[in-house]
């Protein structure tokens, strides 16, 4: 009974997700500071960048170098409630759509999954998420509603995301942000922003580094990858969806694979249904409101 609480309270905190932009109040504030500021005002710019920066929000904090958002690994609520496949289906349903790929190994009595994101965060964000985490092994299949927890200790491995936008849809892609290169399980960022075309996603390219603890675990990612459609780079030179392998550091670039499923013939049937709920209960409304004044006007006549 306990489990079952704790996954149905972290369906709901995932959903909490979109309220989590308020912070984005912040850094429009300070973008809109910075664009009007003149040379004499530049100090003033920077002391804005900094309160800024001193704010956190459900975990999430801003980093004026790159004016992006990202997760505070040691505040992060999200933490506490692992990750299951449950939330990337509800997703679409609420305002989240973005493109992801889950690739899976076994690594000494431990299911791996280590699962890249990118695209639309509601109404207020884009940005790209890199997230490592595990179970315990087993030979049953997985759930919408298997939880993985995140990995932790020496597990943890060191990570950078790049991210990269085309938002003229012509192939142009110009850099984001990059987020500094640590030991974490959740490499995160996110721009206050709108895409051009939210699904797919194809618009935002990512771009990882991640170096594990060991050669072993680097190889068994770098065949998960191939698993899921990623091409291994000859001579180190990597391009879209593929990655290079060297020693237990594996990078990667990430542009239009994805396990995602299409959500929009669901959304445009929805719509349209609600739609004409919508017309026939508004005709409804018209034609009594209609017939109450046809026979007012009758009445007045008599």
């Amino acid at each position: 009974m306990k489990k079952r609480t704790q996954r149905y309270l972290s369906i709901i905190l995932a959903l909490m997700f979109s309220l989590s932009a308020l912070p984005c109040l912040a850094a429009f504030a300070y973008e809109e500071a910075a664009q009007e500021a003149s040379a004499e005002e530049e100090s003033v710019g920077e002391e804005v960048g900094k309160f800024a920066e001193g704010l956190s929000f459900a975990g999430y904090r801003y980093r004026a170098d790159g004016n992006y958002f990202y997760v505070d690994q040691d505040k992060a609520w999200q933490g506490k409630y692992g990750y299951m496949r449950a939330y990337d289906l509800i997703a679409p349903y609420v305002l989240l759509e973005y493109d992801y790929v889950r690739v899976h190994f076994t690594y000494e009595g431990k299911d791996w999954m280590i699962q890249l994101w990118k695209g639309q965060y509601g109404l207020a964000f884009y940005g790209a998420e890199t997230g490592v985490y595990y179970k315990n092994a087993s030979d049953s299949e997985d759930t919408a509603a298997t939880v993985y927890s995140h990995v932790s200790g020496d597990d943890m491995p060191w990570m950078q995301t790049a991210l990269y936008h085309d938002p003229d849809l012509v192939g142009d892609y110009s850099e984001e942000f990059v987020t500094p290169y640590e030991q974490t399980w959740w490499s995160t960022g996110f721009k206050a922003g709108h895409l051009t075309r939210e699904e797919p996603a194809s618009e935002l390219r990512q771009c990882g580094l991640i170096t594990f603890k060991n050669e072993e675990l680097a190889n068994l990612f770098a065949e998960g990858l191939k698993s899921c459609g990623f091409t291994q780079a000859e001579n180190g030179s990597v391009g879209i969806d593929s990655f290079s392998l060297s020693g237990p550091t594996v990078s990667y670039v990430w542009q239009d694979i994805s396990d995602a499923e299409n959500t929009m013939p669901i959304k445009i049937a929805v719509g349209t249904m609600l739609f004409l709920h919508f017309a026939a209960v508004m005709t409804a409304i018209l034609v009594i409101v209609g017939g109450f004044m046809g026979m007012g006007l009758l009445l007045l006549l008599i």
